[in-house]
């Protein structure tokens, strides 16, 4: 009984607020399934350590029945989520794009505590779902970090900027702007809009 209930918050807390409850963000191993035209694909986050919280999650992603590869991302504490988005996505805990070209943009979100969440990109060529590209930190998540499609460009808001009010004792306040992701030759290219 006590699994379903956190089962249930788990998923209460992740539609209503997009973030994974604390129990649930470190855990040591956990997968995206995933599934794309060249067919099924599944993304495994595991801790080598056994604990997530030492920050060592690694990559690898496995194609149909093939072999798991690596992803070329620094190890850290991954976790589970989707950005907003009016787009449908290929995975259940991952958010994803498609390019005009087809090759396929992850977004995997990483946990900066005590920081906001830190958000990484990944490019899968669009025939077998190869590794073409990935940026390990595109930037900071703000409240409401979403991304959108617009002219064969993948736009994304996080975290420009931090901006210091008047009163001394309080905190920076975050400045967000959109981030314009394009493909060039099977390389991720980014600049803020």
């Amino acid at each position: 009984m006590t699994r379903i209930y956190f089962a249930l918050l788990t998923l209460v807390s992740i539609t209503a607020f997009g973030r994974t409850p604390d129990e649930a963000r470190f855990v040591n191993h956990w997968v995206a399934q995933c599934s794309a035209p060249f067919g099924a694909y599944q993304l495994s986050f595991d801790s080598p350590s056994g604990d997530a919280t030492n920050d060592d999650m690694t990559v690898s992603i496995k194609v149909g029945t093939g072999a798991s590869a690596p992803v070329s991302l620094k190890p850290s504490l991954f976790v589970t989520g989707r950005l907003a988005s009016n787009s449908t996505g290929q995975c259940d805990n991952v958010s994803t794009v498609s390019f005009p070209s087809g090759d396929i943009l992850l977004f995997i979100q990483r946990d900066d505590r005590p920081s906001p969440d830190r958000v990484s990109a990944v490019l899968l060529r669009a025939k077998d779902g190869a590794v073409l590209d990935s940026v390990a930190d595109l930037g900071a998540q703000d409240n409401s970090t979403s991304f959108s499609e617009h002219a064969g460009q993948v736009r994304i808001k996080l975290i420009r900027s931090w901006r210091n009010t008047k009163s001394k004792t309080a905190e920076p306040v975050p400045v967000a702007g959109w981030l314009a992701l394009s493909e060039v030759d099977g390389k991720i290219k980014y600049v803020w809009k």
